[in-house]
């Protein structure tokens, strides 16, 4: 897994501003807002990025073993999420106290989510989740080679980042902005 192979993970997945996440995933038990749950930090270069999931690696050990550790695939423009946070600010503001009161008592949250949103990434690289060898080998043996980014063995299968591409060409279904999982 590449939390133990941190170093093989390309800078281009580490530079910018990253969302990293230890999160207790629904279909892995958690009840409710897995996301919400989440431990969630921000990363703004490689040094930085490490450092936050190697706190995390220390955290899930110790305390959050059923807790996986899952960094953004795509960069993200932190201009574009200071404008979606204060549009949501204002949107709030104006509306009912119920909803103004839990804005600002959960305000990291908000500010994360705002973040991920998928119309503040400044990256369009695409994720493709493969469950099983055989779907990995067609992947892998389907994509023109220089579409291929970065490929590594997840906890049940791999997970193939490529540069954007028409998904109808080759019959495939990426995901265009999701999480690389680390440990």
């Amino acid at each position: 897994m590449l939390i133990d192979e941190l170093d093989s993970v390309p800078e281009m997945f580490k530079v910018g501003y990253r969302g990293i996440m230890l999160l207790h995933r629904s279909k892995d038990g958690e009840v409710g807002n897995a996301q919400r749950k989440a431990i969630k930090k921000v990363s703004r270069d490689p040094d930085e990025w490490k450092k936050i999931i190697l706190e995390f690696r220390d955290l899930q050990h110790s305390s959050y073993p059923w807790h996986r550790i899952y960094a953004s695939v795509n960069s993200r423009d932190i201009t574009k999420a200071i404008h979606e946070f204060k549009s949501r600010q204002l949107a709030v503001d104006y509306g009912n106290m119920y909803e103004l009161h839990w804005f600002y008592t959960d305000i990291q949250n908000r500010f994360f989510s705002c973040l991920m949103n998928p119309n503040c990434r400044s990256q369009n690289n695409f994720l493709i989740d493969c469950d099983s060898q055989d779907e990995y080998e067609h992947a892998m043996r389907t994509i023109p080679e220089e579409f291929l980014l970065f490929s590594y063995a997840t906890k049940n299968g791999h997970h193939i980042i490529t540069k954007p591409f028409n998904p109808n060409d080759y019959k495939l279904e990426p995901k265009k902005d999701e999480m690389m999982f680390i440990g």
